[in-house]
């Protein structure tokens, strides 16, 4: 897909985000990569068993898709499809979904998950009524709703009257009549992945990883697929660690470097290992997951690194989606996740500085929440909501991080004004603003707000914090003292002379079956029986249960 890098080369023009990219007739990339669809399909028509052909038919319908996805390019002559609206039109129906909801209770600005629950509600209500012209109608813009604000990366490939559906149909029939070629089990292995079909996926990468054991690409994609099957192990989660941190590894190395001799590997697995590819960024969220739930000491990666460079990627490819669709959205979850694990990890780290870099990075990632052009939902406003309580609860008297939260408890009023939820959020909101009003040029030293400490969430904070200290000095309390059994042993065997410092029971147990024997270097068999059991009681109460017996 090369010569995708080359149409962020054409004029940009003031239009309106559906049609920034404007070209003569017959000289849109759409219109080029349309020719050459036309010529494989008449090559494919004379030579139908020549798997190339079907390859590349294949990447080229692949890259119709991301040319629409990424770059908002359209046909200059609308066609009678959802994807092809034009703004006013878009607008329209985002209209009648919002006066649908109003009729169902769902008032302000609901979620998209309340915008479908209510044209569900629609749906059967006038399938009831008998009025199958409008319910048919409702369920169009059911559809159109879904496709356009889903986070799943799978919409694409699922959709079969997608291009790339068609690309993964063309891509069967290459396989079909060439299986033995890794290249093409590679590509129909991860877009099987993308339908959730992991088990038929791993039998396609472990063909290609027989024929072709070094591919990075197939690696990649065969610990995303081990990954994806049920009930994983903890060797195999290690073993998807390898293979993911492979990939990644490859990618980066051929971030700063080109070598020739690999150019035609390269061409075959491009897009695959590309930083714009959604499912390569969700892979490396993945491996930072991953390395964050087996930490060992000899890791190369780190999971604050991983997720570092996932979110330049993600920062990079969001910046040349000229479009702002479905693919567009899924960048920009894989970029807000990337930064909201990277404050978790902050969160756990132990520093001084650490509260002045989390609030700076609450800030921030509530600025690219808000900026984004993901439609509110319900996992959305729980993001930022969370982020702004983290943010009051490193700086409690910030007047900054206290309207962000007061903007973000408002955005939960609105998605639900008329729940029970929804009103206390707007109560919250109040209190969040009057806070913030009130300590406007004050310090950030000082006891919190009253109007902070009259929010549920922030008792069940400092309850939380308060279970959290208790908890950690039991456990220091604990460790001090030691266990009850551990220190009378000890006392015991500090009383016998020539005693071992470690084992005093065992020691005990010796010293009695010693004093007792007829003589020196005979032992009986019930002395030896004692000394067994007093080993087996020192191992079973010692506190790390590796005490020499």
């Amino acid at each position: 897909m090369t010569s995708m890098k080359t149409w962020m080369q054409f004029e940009w023009v003031d239009k309106p985000a559906s049609d920034v990219l404007q070209y003569e007739a017959g000289q849109s990339p759409l219109d080029c990569l349309e020719q050459a669809a036309i010529h494989y399909a008449t090559a494919i028509k004379f030579k139908p068993r020549d798997s190339k052909l079907h390859f590349l038919l294949g990447k080229t319908l692949e890259e119709y898709y991301y040319a629409t996805e990424m770059y908002g390019l359209k046909k200059r002559v609308l066609e009678e499809d959802d994807r092809n609206l034009n703004e006013a039109q878009t607008t329209g129906r985002q209209e009648e979904i919002l006066a649908i909801c109003r009729l169902h209770g769902f008032l302000g600005t609901p979620t998209v998950e309340n915008q479908l629950k209510a044209l569900d509600r629609e749906f059967h209500q006038l399938k009831e009524q008998g009025q199958s012209g409008k319910a048919d109608y409702v369920q169009t813009l059911f559809i159109w709703l879904s496709k356009k604000a889903g986070k799943d990366h799978k919409a694409g490939v699922c959709d079969e009257e997608s291009w790339l559906h068609r690309a993964f149909l063309k891509y069967l029939d290459a396989w079909s009549l060439s299986p033995e070629r890794w290249e093409l089990n590679l590509q129909v292995g991860r877009l099987l992945l993308l339908q959730g079909k992991s088990r038929e996926a791993l039998q396609h990468l472990l063909s290609a990883l027989a024929l072709t054991p070094s591919q990075a690409a197939l690696r990649f994609y065969m610990g995303l697929a081990v990954l994806q099957q049920d009930g994983a192990s903890v060797e195999e989660e290690q073993e998807a660690i390898l293979f993911l941190q492979q990939g990644l590894e490859y990618v980066m190395d051929q971030y700063f470097t080109s070598p020739e001799q690999d150019r035609e590997q390269k061409q075959d697995a491009e897009y695959s290992l590309s930083t714009v590819n959604v499912q390569f960024l969700r892979g490396c969220l993945n491996l930072g997951a991953l390395l964050s739930k087996h930490m060992t000491s000899g890791q190369k990666m780190s999971p604050v690194l991983v997720y570092h460079i996932v979110a330049v990627f993600a920062a990079r490819a969001v910046s040349v989606c000229v479009g702002r669709g479905e693919l567009t959205q899924q960048l920009e979850w894989v970029l807000l996740d990337a930064h909201f694990a990277l404050l978790e990890a902050l969160m756990q780290q132990q520093s001084v500085i650490r509260q002045a870099w989390i609030a700076q990075r609450c800030q921030a990632l509530t600025a690219l929440i808000r900026l984004s052009c993901i439609a509110p939902c319900r996992e959305l406003l729980d993001m930022q909501e969370k982020v702004c309580k983290v943010g009051v609860m490193t700086t409690p008297r910030s007047s900054t991080a206290l309207c962000l939260l007061g903007l973000s408890q408002l955005a939960q009023y609105d998605s639900d004004p008329s729940s029970e939820s929804g009103q206390a959020a707007m109560a919250d909101a109040c209190l969040s603003f009057q806070a913030s009003i009130a300590l406007e040029g004050s310090a950030l030293t000082g006891d919190p707000p009253e109007q902070l400490t009259k929010q549920k969430w922030w008792r069940d904070h400092l309850a939380k914090e308060e279970e959290k200290t208790d908890r950690q000095a039991s456990v220091k309390a604990t460790e001090a003292a030691g266990p009850p059994e551990a220190t009378a042993a000890g006392r015991a065997a500090g009383r016998g002379r020539g005693a071992p410092g470690r084992g005093g029971a065992t020691a005990t147990a010796t010293a009695k079956s010693a004093a007792s024997a007829p003589g020196r270097g005979v032992r009986t068999a019930t002395a030896a029986k004692q000394t067994g059991q007093a080993a087996r009681l020192a191992f079973e109460t010692h506190p790390d249960r590796r005490a020499p017996v």
